[in-house]
Order: structure tokens, then C-alpha cells, then sequence
């Protein structure tokens, strides 16, 4: 196979000269220029997508609809983001929105998820890698495929407004200690869910977190609820009035279900 000469300068991928079918990035390449950044939006012919391991950012993939692998490093048989070395911090704003990605495993190193960053993904299943997860922005799942999602002594504090609304596939939730605040219409919407777990650092949940998810039932490891969790005539952090069991340990479906 020729080989193909991409514009390269000082790790910065100056111009992509390779497949639109199957994109690879390759090794070497710490960044790709701004006005090239954007190149691979709205690119149906898209299937697949490699990256190296010296990537810092990723480029944006939004509206490539047929995408549905990501992989990155040397072995192709890897399927999983774990190659990356401490260099990936963010995913940015709008990255994989409206795409068909059907696995992303978060490389432990990464920080924060931006706004409608997987929103719109209707296949797609998460892993998290780490604890160094800061913040999880505006609407970053909405509208995805992912079934479950479980937060471990989280270095998260806040999850944003409606971060996983219109969840139709979330049915388990697991937030670790460290969460301190849950914004309105979190989870708006999720109407399969059906199980969640809060812990005790959890200060304030605001208006319609769950407005919709009438399945729910709730696990708190509080002893009461904190006067945070938003409960007047006008607003309430509990619409749908869900089943709450308070100063609970982390329940025991959190285990089975990691397990199956």
C-alpha cells in the first residue's frame, strides 16, 4: 500500500489526505489545526475512526451518523480509549453528537465532558476509566443509548442541567460520595430508569431532576433529605413522587448489575 502523505508540521495535521471511509490519524500527531478541525462534521462516509496516542484533542466528529468504532494506539484489536498517556483532558463541546457511536471508554486521565458531547448517540454504551472526572456539562447524553452509568467516589460536584435527559435506555444510575449537586431536568425524561444511588455528599438536587421518570426508585444514603433537595408546592426535586429509601449503604444492585 502507498504511503500517504498527510501535511504534518511540528504535530499538527495540517491537511488529512487519507480515507473518509475509515479515518487514520496518524502517530505522531498532537493536535489538528484549527481551520481543519472541523473537517471530519457532517461526514456520512465515516465508519470508523483511529487515533494515535499522542493526540491531545480530539477533532469533531458531530453528525457522522454512520460512525460507530473509535480506537486508539498500535493494536488494532483494541476497542477501548485506554491507550491514550494522560494527554486527553476533555472531550469537547458537541464532539460525538449525532453520530452512531456504539462504545466510548473513557481514558481515566479525562477531566470533563463537554455540553452535548454524546448527545444524540442512539447505540452508544460508556465506560469510565477513572475518578478524575471534574465536571459533566449541559445536556452531555442527551438523547443516547446508554443503559447504565456509575460514578465512583466521584471528583465530580455537579452533574448539569438535563446531562441525561431523554435517557429512553438508562435503567441504573450509581453516583459515588463527592457529587454535591444534581441540576434541574438532570434526568428529565428517563423513563426507564428505575434505580439510583445518592450519597451523603449530596447537597442539593433542584427542581425536576426526574420529572418523567416514573419508574424510578431511590436510594439516599443521607438519614433524611438536606433542605438542597428542592421540595415546595411550585418545585420539586421529586415530581413523580418515586419510591425513597434514606440511609441506605450502596445497594446491592449496584454489584449484581455490574456484574451481569
Amino acid at each position: 500500500m502507498a504511503k500517504i502523505d498527510h501535511i504534518i508540521e511540528n504535530g499538527i495535521l495540517k491537511e488529512y489526505r487519507g480515507s473518509f471511509v475509515n479515518i487514520s490519524i496518524p502517530e505522531g500527531v498532537i493536535e489538528v489545526k484549527n481551520d481543519t478541525f472541523e473537517m471530519f462534521v457532517d461526514r456520512k462516509e465515516i465508519k470508523t475512526v483511529h487515533l494515535p496516542k499522542s493526540l491531545i484533542k480530539i477533532p469533531q466528529f458531530q453528525h457522522c451518523s454512520n460512525l460507530s468504532e473509535v480506537t486508539v494506539g498500535d493494536d488494532p484489536d483494541v476497542n477501548e480509549l485506554t491507550n491514550w498517556e494522560n494527554s486527553i483532558k476533555a472531550i469537547d463541546p458537541y464532539t460525538f453528537r449525532y453520530t452512531g457511536l456504539e462504545w466510548f471508554y473513557l481514558p481515566g486521565n479525562v477531566e470533563e465532558i463537554g455540553e452535548y458531547a454524546f448527545a444524540d448517540c442512539p447505540n452508544l454504551r460508556i465506560g469510565i476509566g477513572g475518578n478524575e472526572i471534574k465536571k459533566i456539562g449541559k445536556y452531555a447524553f442527551q438523547n443516547s443509548g446508554i443503559p447504565k452509568f456509575y460514578l465512583f467516589e466521584s471528583t465530580v460536584e455537579t452533574i448539569e442541567e438535563g446531562a441525561f435527559s431523554n435517557c429512553k435506555n438508562l435503567r441504573i444510575v450509581f453516583l459515588g460520595n463527592g457529587i454535591k449537586k444534581i441540576s434541574a431536568y438532570a434526568f428529565a425524561n428517563c423513563v426507564n430508569i428505575h434505580e439510583i444511588f445518592l450519597p451523603k455528599s449530596l447537597e442539593i438536587i433542584e427542581k425536576d431532576a426526574f420529572i418523567g421518570c416514573k419508574n424510578l426508585i431511590v436510594y439516599a444514603e443521607t438519614q433524611s433529605p438536606p433542605v438542597g433537595w428542592i421540595n415546595t408546592k411550585k418545585d420539586k426535586w421529586n415530581p413523580e413522587d418515586a419510591l425513597v429509601f434514606y440511609g441506605v449503604e450502596p445497594p446491592p444492585f449496584i454489584l449484581s448489575d455490574m456484574l451481569s
